[in-house]
């Protein structure tokens, strides 16, 4: 009867099985590939997000307030903070690499440490909610015909990402602004 705790289902029909049974999920193949390419999706879909970014963020009071910062340098490191968040995205939180995630911890913290020298901590947040939401609106345009539950779960991986690399660039920010880091010029 080994594995009859972890397994009702064989200790009641008399059959043995694995003591995972029932509590390891098993992967379903075709979803897992529609994710993946709904994950890759969105970043061919990068140079439209990047574009109602700019849009969105430039019509901003704080970046309306500093004409010192051109469009140009708004999206200086946009491009690569983006591309590092999609990667990060498109992996399984599941997967014991977690290089994704830490390039996008450090490309924002870099994007936060740059920021800390023109812009106040709450403009910086903006920022990224302005992208994240750039991010879900194309997540949703692009998926019509792919299951709510698909899009749900790419998009709660997205808050996941988006909220460890706010993290990293308010706290960079912080460190800047305090003095315990030499700040960067726009």
């Amino acid at each position: 009867m080994a594995g009859s705790v972890l397994n009702p289902r064989a200790s009641e029909s008399g059959q043995g099985g694995s003591p995972a049974d029932g509590i390891v999920p098993v992967a379903n193949l075709p979803e897992s590939i529609t994710t993946i390419r709904l994950a890759h999706s969105v970043r061919e879909e990068s140079a439209r997000i990047l574009a109602n970014w700019s849009m969105r963020v430039a019509t901003m009071p704080v970046f309306r307030a500093v004409p010192e910062i051109a469009l140009d340098e708004l999206q200086q490191d946009i491009p690569q903070l983006l591309g590092s968040i999609l990667e990060a995205v498109s992996v399984s939180p599941y997967e014991l690499d977690s290089a994704p995630l830490d390039e996008a911890a450090m490309a924002a913290e870099a994007h936060g440490r740059i920021r800390a020298s023109a812009i106040p901590v709450d403009a910086l947040m903006a920022e990224f909610q302005a992208l994240q939401r750039e991010v879900r609106n194309a997540l949703w345009r692009i998926s019509p015909n792919v299951a709510v539950g698909l899009v749900h779960e790419l998009d709660e991986r997205l808050n996941e990402v988006f909220e460890t690399a706010e993290r990293s660039a308010v706290m960079a920010w912080v460190s800047v602004r305090l003095g315990q880091e030499s700040e960067p010029h726009i």
